[in-house]
């Protein structure tokens, strides 16, 4: 038993629990990055093993010269359904319990940043670092932990002591990577937002966080957010109606269609502002069949309507009446600013074989107002390969079409991929939510989407839920496939841990793509899947790599860049 308080650095690749000793950050493997990309390890504090918990206190002070330095408190939250019963090893446990995932914000500065820190749980405690890159960042990396024991009833307070002090190695490309080459959808449910701050929809809360939400994605190198044109039928019971968070305006008299942009052009502007590159509309008809149309709000002379929704056939006239009006108008206002390869669009969400008639009945009512535009869809049969201009495929289901011949430029997964493949649930290992920027580019994809942004309900949207307690949908979604950010305190947005190693797998994507450029493709290919697993038709369900390995690809990966630029 130790009677002595213990700290380690952790790499960002490392889940630290209170009852598992941390695998230590490797030093022969460098921090590593390029100007304007964000990096981070962790630095791991262990209570001694006493029949009481001491009351100490800590002082954690990280500096690096030419970096922004931000400190967070890695938070316990509920996996309550790490995984289902049947899966792989790819999982840390899949006991429910309380796994590290939440990022709490304690403090930050230039080049420097000190906070006091609270141990919250028995055994290890994990404070994650962020360091913001410049052009003339330099290391190494110090970091320095005080304790600063407290007296318990009348004894007197010990002396500060030196717990660690330690330098992380640190290289640095001082030249910013083009921006990324994959298209990386995400899709921001602002109802939940409205729901868990009980503020009402399209308050100045409600913008608030819908603006903190969308910085936050575009921070984890998202290109493109669901826009909510109309309310989103996503994850609905039939039958039933999420919060009306319609963004375009509605006019219906004798004259047909009249259309307001005030709402929707805020949100534009909030998806300018924070960089993000792609609109995506809300799906023209209802998930999993596309046999109804989506909840639309219409003002009368009578009054608001809800005009459209589960009483309305995708097939019915008067959905072909409104559309006829709405869609050249949503393009006309869009395409001009944004591009119409920028403008995406969407049938319906994951339909399966049995769909493949209705879906094709839907997609025949919007075809020629949409020619010319990107349609993309979620699905995983490629059956549907002559009806979708551009399938996104889940990953499990790639090998099957490329077993027709098929070309794959498009991924996403979720719930479903559970077994063999990358995915961002709580309990996976955290290699599991950062190696598909190497696969998507073995395999030559530049598309990726992901449906839980931020969806704070239960399945179906039965009912709200406290993110903070519930992970997984009311039981039924693996913990984190749900979310992957948290709502802070007045509209804030808080990161998690996975919300950062995804940020790092983009960020991943932009320098193999610019390595390319400088290198060429098979010098890439040799660095980032030396022995080729990522390839061929299941390369997507390969072996996932060892986490130290695959940071020292990275890090081979950025000195071949600088050796390109001359030793920048």
């Amino acid at each position: 038993m130790s009677e002595h308080f213990t700290a380690v650095l952790v790499d960002d690749l490392e889940k630290v629990f209170p009852k598992r000793d941390p695998r230590p950050f490797d030093t022969s493997v460098p921090l590593t990055g390029h100007a304007g990309e964000r990096i981070s390890f962790q630095v791991a504090v262990r209570y001694p093993d006493l029949d009481r918990l001491p009351a100490d206190e800590f002082d954690l002070t990280v500096s690096c010269a030419g970096t922004s330095v931000t400190l967070h408190r890695v938070a316990l939250v509920p996996a309550d359904m790490p995984i289902f019963p049947v899966h792989d090893d790819n999982y840390i446990d899949d006991v429910p319990g309380l796994y590290p995932d939440l990022l709490v914000p304690l403090a930050s500065g230039e080049g420097q940043a000190t906070s006091a820190l609270d141990l919250r749980s028995p055994g290890w405690n994990s404070f994650w670092v962020d360091l913001g890159l410049s052009g003339v960042s330099a290391g190494p990396v110090a970091v320095r932990l005080v304790r600063r024991p407290r007296a318990w009833g009348d004894e007197q307070a010990g002396e500060g002591s030196l717990l660690l002090e330690a330098d992380l190695p640190l290289e640095v490309t001082p030249v910013e990577a083009p921006s990324t080459p994959i298209r990386h959808i995400a899709w921001l449910h602002s109802d939940s937002l409205a729901a868990y701050y009980e503020t009402p929809v399209h308050s100045e809360l409600h913008w608030k966080a819908i603006g903190s939400h969308i910085a936050s994605a575009a921070d984890m190198g998202v290109t493109a957010v669901l826009t909510p044109v109309w309310t989103p039928s996503l994850d609905t019971a039939v039958g039933t109606y999420r919060p009306n968070v319609q963004l375009l305006g509605v006019w219906h008299d004798e004259d047909g269609y009249q259309f307001n942009t005030d709402l929707l052009d805020r949100f534009l502007g909030l998806l300018r502002e924070h960089g993000i590159r792609q609109v995506e509309i809300a799906h023209l008809f209802t998930q999993w069949g596309a046999r109804r149309t989506p909840q639309v709000w219409v003002d009368t002379a009578e009054g608001p309507q809800m005009r459209f929704g589960w009483h309305v056939a995708a097939t019915d006239p008067a959905w072909r009446e409104f559309l006829a009006e709405a869609i050249p108008f949503l393009r006309d206002h869009l395409e001009p600013e944004w591009g119409v390869e920028n403008v995406l669009w969407h049938i319906s969400d994951e339909p399966s074989e049995q769909h493949l008639e209705a879906y094709a009945a839907a997609r025949a009512v919007v075809a020629d107002l949409l020619e010319g535009a990107v349609i993309i869809d979620a699905l995983s049969s490629p059956d549907f390969a002559d009806v979708v201009d551009h399938p996104i495929v889940a990953t499990d289901h790639v090998h099957d079409f490329l077993e027709r011949g098929l070309t794959v430029r498009n991924v996403y997964y979720c719930v479903g991929q559970a077994r063999a493949v990358s995915n961002r649930f709580i309990a996976q290992h955290a290699i599991g939510h950062r190696h598909l920027a190497a696969q998507m580019f073995v395999q030559g994809a530049d598309t990726f989407l992901h449906w839980g942004y931020n969806f704070y309900w239960a399945q179906y949207a039965v009912r709200p839920i406290d993110p903070f307690r519930e992970t997984s949908a009311g039981g039924r979604f693996p913990s984190g496939d749900p979310f992957v950010v948290y709502p802070g305190p007045e509209g804030e947005c808080w990161p998690s841990l996975r919300h950062r190693v995804l940020g790092t797998m983009t960020h991943d994507a932009r320098v193999m793509a610019w390595a390319e450029q400088l290198v060429g493709r098979e010098a890439v290919l040799a660095i980032m899947d030396p022995e080729g697993s990522f390839a061929g038709e299941r390369g997507y369900e390969a072996a996932w790599p060892d986490p130290v390995d695959y940071r020292r690809r990275r890090l081979e990966l950025d000195r071949r860049v600088r050796a390109a630029l001359g030793g920048r």
